[in-house]
């Protein structure tokens, strides 16, 4: 893994442009350093695998307990929406979560399977659309560390691709 770190020293004018750039680019993470009145230092901070993908930085470390505690009340979030969109529609899809599992079947389209990875800290997608996904805790939301989307996004995204029906989860 190759890890690449740039300072840029910018004034305060320059730091909304600096923001929107990094936030369009979903390459590279800004972290705000060192405040002043008149300027702000931003580091990039890019990790490289050997493939020609870029990965922000790791998500910082959880206890056990904030884990699940995060992990479940996400879970249970998700099946909440998903059953309130069955009982509002004729939607013929099963939901069930048990021991950290959330199961939404649809069908003949295919399942989605949403787990806990206790030991990486993690929550993992398997969709019928987009494949497996994993998901790392980071700033209160579940991030997909490739590039950036977010676990309720992704599973907005594609549970409405297959079920054809708008599903209020964000």
């Amino acid at each position: 893994m190759f890890v690449t770190v740039r300072t840029k020293v910018v004034r305060l004018s320059q730091l909304r442009r600096c923001l929107r750039f990094a936030c369009q680019s979903h390459r590279a993470p800004l972290l705000l350093h060192e405040y002043t009145t008149q300027t702000v230092e931003l580091r990039h901070v890019l990790f490289k695998k050997r493939s020609t993908s870029w990965k922000t930085a790791t998500a910082p470390a959880l206890t056990d307990h904030a884990f699940h505690d995060a992990a479940d009340c996400t879970l249970q979030h998700i099946l909440d929406c998903v059953e309130a969109l069955v009982e509002s529609t004729d939607l013929e899809v099963d939901v069930s979560l048990e021991n950290g599992v959330l199961m939404v079947e649809c069908g003949k389209s295919g399942t989605f399977v949403l787990n806990k990875q206790t030991p990486n800290k993690q929550i993992w997608l398997a969709s019928p659309v987009s494949g497996p996904l994993r998901y790392d805790y980071v700033s209160q939301r579940w991030l997909n560390m490739r590039d950036g989307h977010s676990l309720q996004y992704r599973f907005k995204h594609d549970f409405e691709s297959i079920c054809k029906t708008e599903l209020n989860i964000l």
